[in-house]
């Protein structure tokens, strides 16, 4: 059973970049990154427009790379506080790369 302080860090952890993110955006980035995380990915590889070329899904595949690995240490470090903020560092990288994904809408 999670304590307070265990609490505390996760909410930290998750809830910090997202009111960072919600401030300056007056909330419209909270709604769009988990279209990004949901979609965008998907987008960015399977689109056949002409500015979705190799190299960038090679960078986009980079990237969703990189959020897994950091996101899989910070499960296996969620004991640890910074455990829990590569944890959300994963999640918040996987949805910046599926608005990326998304092309130059």
């Amino acid at each position: 059973m999670m304590n307070f302080s265990e609490k505390w860090q996760w909410g930290l952890a998750y809830a910090g970049p997202a009111l960072l993110i919600a401030v300056p955006t007056t909330g419209l980035g909270l709604v769009m990154l988990p279209i990004g995380g949901f979609m965008g990915v998907f987008v960015g590889f399977t689109s056949d427009a002409p500015y979705f070329t190799t190299e960038f899904r090679v960078l986009l595949g980079v990237a969703c790379l990189l959020a897994v690995t950091l996101f899989l240490t910070g499960i296996k470090f969620r004991t640890k506080f910074w455990g829990k903020v590569l944890n959300s560092m994963g999640v918040y990288l996987w949805c910046v790369s599926g608005l990326v994904g998304f092309g130059p809408q």
